[in-house]
């Protein structure tokens, strides 16, 4: 497993998010498991666990983090907000395939809304 999406600080600094995977630039499938570590504790678990679909010529995930919450996008298409005090999540997969699209190739962007100007 390598690490494949870089590190996201917390707005705290307090934690740290990451991603290990088994995937690569044009893997057909894989698995992922995201970890956050707190400042003070000894250790991790994973906090998000997933199959990887296709990603195309490129792997990799995104992190947006909104006080305790995570935003995590990966390049399967896989969005989901975690809650990394109790390592709980929603998947907004289902969500993301019912959006209108112009294109087959189109993928959705999630973000939070704080993160847009006013």
């Amino acid at each position: 497993m390598t690490s494949d999406a870089g590190v996201s600080v917390s707005p705290d600094g307090r934690a740290f998010a990451f991603r290990l995977t088994n995937a690569h630039p044009g893997a057909k499938a894989g698995v992922a498991a995201v970890y956050v570590f707190r400042a003070g504790k000894v250790g991790t678990r994973a906090v998000f666990r997933h199959k990887l679909g296709p990603s195309g010529c490129a792997a990799g995930a995104g992190f947006s983090w909104h006080g305790r919450y995570l935003l995590y996008s990966s390049s399967d298409g896989t969005r989901t907000v975690i809650d990394t005090a109790t390592r709980t999540w929603r998947n907004l997969n289902r969500l993301v395939r019912s959006l209108p699209r112009l294109s087959t190739g189109e993928r959705a962007v999630a973000a939070w809304r704080s993160d847009f100007r006013r």
